[in-house]
């Protein structure tokens, strides 16, 4: 599956315009990361079963019982030869989403997540009753769309990514982002391009990531040698 933005059932990086310029350099870190540790060392759960993947209450998808892992170092093999990779519910109007009944003041539909316990939950049931686009209320921000279907998130992203490249003005973003400067807080329009055009070009082109490899496998390798060191300690 696609993970750059054109598969619309998973969007790790965004899609479209606000898709996220630093994709290249993520994946890459994260391929050298899991690759050393899965050459390192062999991975098992510490009771020995398969891994429980039972959700836990709140805002974040987080596991209700944490993954705990052995991490075993791997036996040393001589490499002899090497090779080289190079909608159900109706709707209020033909412009607007539907919006589910009980926002309170100030607050919106919070009450509906937390009662929920798992707010992906909450939105995959109010998805059921209301479509694969609502909108709910969170606290005094205006409304926000949910989307929970890959044809509309496909829409979102192609013939609507002008609509939602923008970012709204707030007073979150002025005190926290130099007045709306950060790139991933700045409305749509002139600085806004020239700032993306910055990072995609200086920071995280092919050339760029290509010249930083050796940093990056530096602190990966400083990171394994910490783990295998407490691997040691605790092990020995």
């Amino acid at each position: 599956m696609d993970v750059k933005g054109q598969s619309y059932e998973l969007l790790p990086f965004g899609s479209g315009r606000r898709s996220c310029p630093g994709v290249g350099l993520a994946l890459q870190v994260m391929h050298l990361t899991l690759a050393r540790i899965l050459q390192a060392f062999e991975l098992k759960t510490q009771s020995g079963v398969g891994v429980d993947l039972e959700e836990c209450s709140g805002i974040l998808l987080s596991m209700l019982n944490p993954l705990q892992l052995w991490c075993l170092r791997r036996k040393v093999r001589k490499i002899t030869k090497s090779s080289s990779f190079n909608g159900k519910g109706a709707v209020v109007n033909k412009n607007n989403a539907p919006e589910p009944p009980g926002a309170w003041p100030i607050i919106g539909h919070l009450p509906l997540l937390v009662s929920a316990k798992q707010p992906h939950r909450a939105f995959a049931a109010l998805a059921e009753k209301y479509g694969p686009a609502f909108m709910v209320r969170m606290g005094m921000s205006s409304p926000m769309l949910i989307v929970s279907s890959r044809e509309v998130a496909k829409e979102c992203y192609t013939a609507k990514d002008h609509v939602f490249a923008t970012r709204p003005v707030t007073t979150a973003g002025k005190l926290m982002a130099y007045d709306h400067s950060v790139m991933g807080f700045t409305p749509f329009g002139t600085y806004w391009r020239e700032i993306r055009k910055i990072a995609t070009v200086e920071l995280f082109s092919a050339r760029r990531i290509g010249m930083l490899k050796p940093v990056r496998q530096s602190e990966v390798s400083l990171w394994m040698k910490g783990l295998h060191e407490k691997w040691v300690r605790e092990w020995k």
